[in-house]
């Protein structure tokens, strides 16, 4: 089995060089497809060759990197303690959601708490309402929704329970759940997974699908490409478990697959797994 038998015409080898580079890349979803790290001179031409498959489209903020001299690492700076750091990230989460709303993206992804910078937990919460209400604002203005994507990795803004707060206190937000992102904040907070699903869930509008069995595995190959031969016994996540709590919940959820793609990641693996993610959200109504 391989890609094109999921999508006719699906060219493997482009996703996978896409992916190493690190350029004009794409994630493929059961619904929509979702965009990111595109040039400003090519962004167009790909939203348009996928809108031609007949899928919707997305986009994960950048949309645009790099941007005036910046790369990804900059864009979602919004509980950075410099006050300038973070105008820059509105302003290229701004520029995010015009190009997304240009290209016919419905909704857009978007960190909120990247910032290695050390800030204490007020500080931090503070800042995350006041970014939160800023994109309730521009997803408005825009007309394209805005997912926060759930993340563990901030030192002191990493609880389930703050990101559900972000969203019940600005009602146009959304949540993006991310199944390895999920598990690594498990991992390294002691967290109890099925009760953080419990509280994202009702927030849940998309998804990303990948996993990971240890924070060893995720720095030495990024995101594992699901598939259902991972095993809880050994360090991974339930991500059927986690999937099906969540179409209940949201029959509508879109679900984007976000696999690191190397060099040996076999197309056959990649695809065996989407497939088999297919057919546990068919399980849903």
């Amino acid at each position: 089995m391989n890609m094109d038998n999921l999508w006719p015409g699906f060219d493997f080898q482009d996703w996978r060089q896409a992916k190493l580079a690190k350029r004009g890349m794409y994630n493929v979803g059961l619904t929509d497809w979702q965009l990111l790290l595109c040039t400003v001179h090519g962004y167009r031409d790909l939203a348009a060759g996928i809108a031609r498959r007949g899928v919707g489209l997305s986009v994960h903020h950048p949309y645009i990197s790099p941007w005036r001299g910046f790369q990804r690492p900059q864009s979602s700076l919004f509980l950075h303690p410099d006050a300038s750091t973070r105008k820059r990230s509105f302003e290229w989460l701004d520029d995010s959601l015009r190009r997304a709303a240009e290209t016919g993206c419905r909704f857009a992804v978007t960190h909120v708490a990247d910032s290695k910078e050390p800030i204490d937990f007020d500080s931090a919460r503070t800042l995350a309402h006041e970014a939160a209400g800023w994109m309730a604002e521009a997803s408005e203005r825009h007309g394209v929704e805005v997912h926060i994507e759930f993340l563990g990795y901030h030192g002191t803004f990493h609880q389930p329970a703050e990101f559900a707060e972000l969203i019940e206190s600005n009602p146009p937000l959304k949540l993006c759940l991310d199944t390895g992102h999920l598990h690594r904040w498990a991992q390294i907070h002691n967290g109890d997974e099925q009760a953080a699903v419990g509280v994202l869930e009702p927030h849940v509008a998309s998804m990303h699908i990948w996993n990971i069995s240890s924070g060893d595995e995720f720095a030495k190959s990024g995101h594992i490409p699901v598939h259902p031969s991972h095993r809880t016994e050994d360090g991974y996540a339930d991500v059927e478990w986690v999937i099906g709590e969540v179409a209940k919940a949201n029959p509508e959820v879109s679900i984007v697959f976000e696999p690191t793609i190397r060099k040996d990641t076999s197309e056959e693996f990649v695809t065996e797994g989407i497939a088999w993610v297919r057919g546990l959200v068919g399980k849903y109504p």
